[in-house]
């Protein structure tokens, strides 16, 4: 057969907003996003090779979004790296996810999601920060009895 291998498509969800204050996450069946081949996932996956009927799931805390491994034979992969089952990784818009060494390559894309900074915009607030500290200490250390 051959045939070129196809890309990845990109993965939309949106996740609702766990109640600040209320059950934890995890203990509301709305409050996550199920991605697996099953039936009664929320996300379909591709039935590639190894991918589960409850492969993941997405949970949304203060505005982010967490993806965690269901204990999955396959693993689930975040830009390339392999996530330990049952541990919430922080999900940035537009990380690549797979799910399974062999499958499909998706982009996390999120509804409404807040732009996330850029590397310079970071560094600079960073930087700002670190001056203002070295400010604030230089008028602790010349004793500044106001």
């Amino acid at each position: 057969g051959g045939g070129g291998g196809g890309g990845g498509g990109e993965l939309s969800f949106d996740v609702p907003e766990v109640a600040s204050g209320g059950a934890a996450v995890g203990s509301t069946a709305d409050a996550l996003v199920v991605l697996g081949s099953g039936a009664d996932a929320d996300v379909q996956l591709p039935a590639d090779e190894g991918v589960e009927a409850r492969h993941a799931t997405i949970a949304c805390r203060g505005g982010k979004f967490f993806l965690t491994d269901a204990e999955s034979s396959a693993g689930t992969y975040m830009q390339g790296a392999k996530l330990m089952p049952g541990v919430s990784y922080l999900l940035g818009n537009g990380n690549k996810l797979s799910f399974g060494p062999q499958a499909t390559e998706f982009e996390a894309r999120f509804e409404d999601a807040p732009a996330q900074p850029s590397m310079e915009e970071t560094l600079m607030r960073q930087m700002v920060e670190a001056k203002l500290k070295e400010a604030e200490d230089n008028i602790r250390r010349n004793g500044g009895d106001a």
